[in-house]
């Protein structure tokens, strides 16, 4: 990859516009950024793919349309973070990145293998299952390539949103 200091606020705009020619017209798209600099340390073409193939992914989840917000903060943690007692997140200042969606969410046993290589959700009753299942496997790789952390939070019938958190760069 082909790491350098990269703002994220104009290549999050340049992918909104992008999302608003190719996606349907019935999902209105919503980027939130504070007028700060969100600055990290990446490959802005990987980071584009992650974020693309997420928006995508919420596409998916909303075949009758909704809303499709991406919205970056900047993040001090003073404290290790933990999920299942396992130590995912230490301290330090991170641009968080969140891509939601009010799609029809993932039921709580997938959430745990959605980004194992090869594995599709089963929502064959909401909406037809495409792809290869390598998507969130890929955009997985992406984030840890960056020194950051993907996780995601879910309700069936809510919509989901990934949260994404990559090292703040001075």
């Amino acid at each position: 990859i082909n790491r350098r200091p990269l703002t994220l606020t104009p290549l999050l705009e340049k992918i909104v516009g992008l999302m608003e020619r190719t996606l349907p017209k019935n999902i209105l798209i919503n980027l939130i950024c504070e007028p700060v600099e969100y600055i990290i340390s990446a490959d802005p073409t990987r980071i584009q793919q992650a974020v693309v193939n997420l928006a995508l992914n919420a596409r998916d989840a909303m075949p009758k349309g909704g809303k499709l917000t991406i919205e970056c903060k900047n993040l001090k943690l003073e404290q290790m973070i933990y999920q299942h007692t396992i130590a995912i997140q230490p301290p330090g200042e991170y641009v968080l990145l969140s891509i939601s969606d009010t799609g029809i969410g993932i039921p709580e046993e997938a959430i745990p293998k959605i980004f194992d290589k090869f594995y599709r959700v089963d929502n064959s009753d909401t909406y037809e299952i495409e792809g290869t299942g390598l998507g969130l496997s890929i955009v997985e790789h992406i984030i840890d390539s960056h020194n950051g952390k993907i996780r995601v939070e879910s309700e069936p019938g809510k919509g989901s949103v990934f949260l994404i958190s990559i090292p703040f760069e001075r």
